[in-house]
């Protein structure tokens, strides 16, 4: 039985010998750099490789990967859904708490916001609701906030004006003329 120190050194010297260098330094050159395809068998090409430094990883399966990962964390939520509602609720609380925080919001503050504004978003004062979903029918709440370091939170919107917030930059300016051009060519 080798050493550690013994194992290491071995390990050394058949990498000397198996690289084809006879010993002389590789140039500080990562092994993987010449490969032209990744284990799965991927070739890398120009748009199915991002660049880590010198090491090249493919886009085919570094998008697999996150995709699987994704499949396994939304399937251990809906399990959790399913085995136990009030720890599913708790859960779903959590999270929301912690996507508020890094908007500048409280859990507390954002109810607050929601019940002194009549669950209506302050804009266009339609109905919010908390548990619609993001992408789906209904007016989900967001939580609006200045885009400053640390964030400054306003009021609750609904998805529609805080996006048209968002895509007019922010700026009155910007707001006021287009407010102007839709004046300018409303039916009238």
């Amino acid at each position: 039985m080798k050493t550690l120190e013994e194992m290491r050194k071995y390990k050394r010297e058949w990498a000397r010998e198996h690289t084809g260098l006879q010993g002389r330094p590789k140039n500080c050159k990562n092994q993987n750099t010449d490969k032209t395809h990744c284990i799965r068998g991927h070739e890398f090409t120009a748009e199915n490789t991002y660049m880590k430094g010198e090491h090249g990883i493919c886009i085919i399966c570094r998008n697999a990967a996150a995709r699987e990962a994704g499949r396994a964390a939304e399937a251990k939520y809906r399990a959790l859904q399913k085995s136990d509602p009030a720890l599913w609720e708790q859960e779903r609380r959590r999270r929301r708490a912690e996507a508020l925080r890094r908007n500048g919001w409280t859990l507390e503050k954002f109810e607050a916001a929601l019940i002194a504004q009549d669950n209506l978003c302050a804009i266009c004062k339609a109905p919010l609701d908390l548990n619609a979903l993001k992408n789906g029918a209904g007016n989900q709440a967001h939580a609006d906030h200045e885009h400053i370091i640390p964030p400054k939170p306003r009021e609750v919107l609904c998805g529609n004006c805080n996006l048209g917030i968002g895509n007019l930059k922010e700026s009155p300016e910007i707001m006021l003329a287009a407010i102007a051009y839709v004046e300018k060519w409303k039916e009238g």
